[in-house]
């Protein structure tokens, strides 16, 4: 159960001490900017970014402030914020442990980014990678959650791909990792830690927070290697 704990915490950005309090300033913050936002593309923004803040402080406010992005979006035909507001409701959904209504949600945001990157020029090209690396590691979260690990290792290696090509390297380092928690899961403990050491690389190259948890998984690895020799 600690290592689904794990990808939870890679994908969907738990908090660190004193992170509430940031959160809620920022969220305050928006809702101040809301009245003023007479743009509809922008109010679906605001309403996407305050969902996204509320999620580790209350999934209930992300599903309110998500759906009001839905509903917006679809009013103005706005794919790529309804994309996003359907990630935002699979976020709440897989906190509050509706894996099936969570995995709904990002099936539904993976079709729209998709649709959007076959039209879309190539200025947008990177963003909408981005979020649809997000859906398919969203996805690979709940079916790991639900012990899936094909399906979870599919949809991993699928954001793995484009957050390479993209180069994003924090969220390259997470989707190693998470393969990695998969592999341990189902006690292929070389290929897991093959995974791990490419995360920990990126991890100390950019100075991601998360080393603590990797370098933990290398250790168990470790110690049960040790034990067998025993």
């Amino acid at each position: 159960m600690k290592n689904k704990c794990y990808i939870l915490f890679l994908f969907l950005w738990i908090v660190q001490i004193g992170f509430s309090q940031t959160q809620s300033t920022s969220i305050d913050s928006l809702k101040r900017i809301l009245p003023y936002s007479k743009n509809d593309t922008a109010r679906v923004n605001l309403y996407n970014s305050i969902a996204d803040k509320y999620k580790e402080l209350n999934p209930d406010s992300t599903t309110f402030y998500a759906t009001k992005a839905t509903l917006l979006s679809q009013k103005v035909n706005y794919n790529f914020g309804l994309a996003n507001s359907y990630i935002n409701s699979g976020n709440s959904n897989i906190i509050l442990g509706n894996y099936k209504n969570a995995n709904q949600y990002f099936a539904k945001a993976q079709r729209c980014f998709e649709k959007l990157l076959e039209s879309n020029s190539e200025i947008e090209t990177k963003r909408l990678k981005n979020g649809l690396a997000r859906a398919f590691a969203s996805q690979g979260v709940v079916f790991s959650q639900e012990s899936n690990y094909y399906m979870a290792l599919e949809m991993y290696q699928k954001a793995l791909k484009l957050y390479l090509e993209i180069g994003q390297k924090q969220n390259i380092s997470k989707a190693y990792n998470n393969i990695g928690i998969v592999y341990k899961s189902q006690q292929k403990n070389e290929e897991a830690l093959t995974y791990f050491k490419k995360a920990l690389k990126i991890q100390q190259e950019i100075g991601e927070q998360s080393v603590a948890v990797t370098l933990t998984n290398i250790g168990v690895i470790y110690a049960e290697k040790g034990n067998k020799q025993d």
